[in-house]
């Protein structure tokens, strides 16, 4: 059995480097299965990068997130590879774009 979220908004602070700490929007959805591995797909559709907090989307998101897929444009903004490790709330998402994470889930984990 599979679990997924709808389409969720998660709350994020803009990563401006001025130290403006206001916050944004952004769209996720998590798609998860006790033992394998799961997705979190974060969309940011504000024009500034920003830094999300993704915890709260799910009961079984791990304390670090792997990016699994990205565009070119988004490695000029996070310098992620395949072999990074993501705090899950503070993850960096670029303006207008969207990073795909991946983790596994605790096999003892509820469906």
């Amino acid at each position: 059995m599979y679990g997924v979220t709808a389409i969720d908004t998660v709350t994020a602070v803009r990563d401006t480097g001025d130290g403006d700490n206001s916050t944004v929007t952004l769209l996720a959805c998590t798609r998860w299965q006790a033992g394998h591995k799961g997705y979190v797909a974060v969309y940011n559709p504000s024009a500034e990068a920003a830094r999300a907090r993704l915890a709260p989307l799910a009961p079984h998101l791990p304390a670090r997130l792997e990016p699994f897929y990205w565009s070119p444009r988004t490695f000029g903004y996070t310098n992620y590879t395949f072999h990074t490790a993501v705090d899950v709330n503070n993850a960096l998402v670029p303006p207008r774009a969207t990073v795909l994470f991946s983790f596994i889930v605790d096999a003892s984990a509820a469906d």
